[in-house]
């Protein structure tokens, strides 16, 4: 992010969503994501990191 010129101003937990405040190109803006997408992009940058193919895995 810091080579795209995006800075974290603040960052915020909520029981259902994570909150962030940041600065891009001097505007302020702010962002909200739920847990379950935050969990789902998580999962998918790490498989990717590791090379593993996250449709052959088994979920309960």
């Amino acid at each position: 992010m810091k080579q795209k010129g995006i800075k974290i101003i603040d960052e915020k937990r909520t029981p259902h969503s994570l909150e962030a405040e940041f600065l891009c190109r001097g505007y302020v803006d702010s962002i909200s994501m739920l847990w379950g997408k935050v969990k789902a992009d998580a999962e998918i940058m790490l498989a990717d990191h590791l090379g593993v193919d996250i449709n052959r895995i088994d979920r309960d």
